[in-house]
């Protein structure tokens, strides 16, 4: 749900759907976490209890990354980070799929490991494509490769039944594409921050990654060095593998940077 939340905050101008999306994921921060680190699962009238499951970390670390793209808070960024190295030392080896158990859940007659969607998306796949995507915001490409070997255990069955592995596919298709990365620098409400915003909204390009930054933000992360205003105007940066075409800052020069860029997508 934070997920979808996000989305609709990127594409849709109602501020309401980031600020539920952020209350949520606070909520969840500061309720579910453990005094050592990890999640739980369950919250009932103030107590929560049980140990999380790959996928409560998946999909939240997902959600996370979504929410800071779509609200530019690097704290959800780094709640993100922070869930995907529980999840490669709690659920995983060093290579194959991530089990659905963490090293310290109770003994089971077997700890499972699963890659088919089933009602609800594979955890195993959407860990992957949040590792994926933390990869190219925190510079970090052996998460990308980690990725990718938690999906190689599935190849054969991937290839003979690929309808039951949308999600896997999903997470393949970001990674078979070379990083395209936006960078939205200002505020909303300051000049041409909206219009550049509305632009990037209009366009469908599920393989990148976003970012968004205030000024004098002080921002580490590697995506954002050296982004700056322009003539003191809102500024859209876009890059591929962290080298950057000369920024804009109309609505009109955004759209046919955007248009260039998605007919190269089609055609890949």
């Amino acid at each position: 749900m934070i997920d979808a939340f996000a989305l609709a905050a990127r594409v849709f101008p109602e501020r309401g759907y980031a600020e539920s999306a952020e209350r949520a994921a606070t909520f969840l921060l500061q309720r579910l976490a453990r005094p050592d680190g990890g999640l739980y699962r369950t919250y009932r009238a103030g107590k929560a209890h049980l140990s999380a499951y790959l996928e409560d970390y998946a999909y939240f670390a997902q959600g996370l990354v979504s929410l800071y793209e779509a609200a530019g808070n690097e704290r959800f960024l780094n709640e993100a980070a922070r869930l995907a190295e529980r999840i490669q030392s709690d659920f995983g080896d060093r290579e194959g799929p991530f089990y659905q158990t963490a090293h310290e859940h109770e003994a089971l007659i077997a700890r499972v490991r699963d890659g088919h969607d089933g009602a609800l998306p594979n955890a195993n796949a959407i860990a992957a494509h949040a590792l994926a995507r933390l990869a190219r915001h925190l510079g970090r490409p052996a998460w990308e490769e980690r990725a990718r070997e938690a999906l190689r255990g599935y190849a054969k069955s991937i290839e003979r039944l690929p309808r039951a592995f949308g999600s896997s596919l999903n997470a393949l298709d970001f990674m078979s594409e070379a990083s395209l990365e936006l960078v939205l620098v200002g505020e909303p409400g300051a000049a041409g921050y909206d219009d550049l915003a509305a632009e990037i909204a209009k366009r469908y390009l599920p393989n990148r990654i976003e970012a968004r930054v205030a000024p004098g933000s002080g921002s580490q992360l590697p995506l954002t060095q050296g982004k700056t205003l322009v003539r003191e105007l809102a500024a859209l940066y876009l890059c591929r593998n962290f080298a950057c075409a000369a920024p804009v800052t109309t609505a009109a020069e955004a759209n046919v940077l955007l248009a260039v860029t998605g007919e190269r997508e089609e055609s890949l």
